[in-house]
């Protein structure tokens, strides 16, 4: 974010220190994204809040925690309620 370097450049510059550990940090850190990452998200939106509770693992988890009998019959009326003919 501080070179506000357009997002496929910053992949590349980032993914060229793949496999080299960060000096001073006191935890492995040998790479910014994910193995088989292909997306080209600025790491600052990587790493938000906002982008990591998007994720379907995320999503997937908040549902098995939330689910309930109540929830599921007020989507399936939601379902039906705006069912296109």
């Amino acid at each position: 974010r501080l070179y506000d370097l357009p997002p496929k450049l910053e992949k590349h510059l980032l993914n060229l220190f793949n496999g080299y550990r960060r000096k001073g940090v006191d935890f492995k850190l040998d790479h910014y994204y994910h193995k088989g990452f292909e997306s080209w998200i600025p790491l600052h939106e990587y790493l938000s809040e906002d982008y990591q509770r998007s994720t379907v693992s995320f999503v997937k988890k908040w549902v098995e925690e939330v689910r309930s009998p109540e929830i599921i019959k007020a989507l399936e009326v939601a379902t039906e309620t705006f069912k296109e003919d």
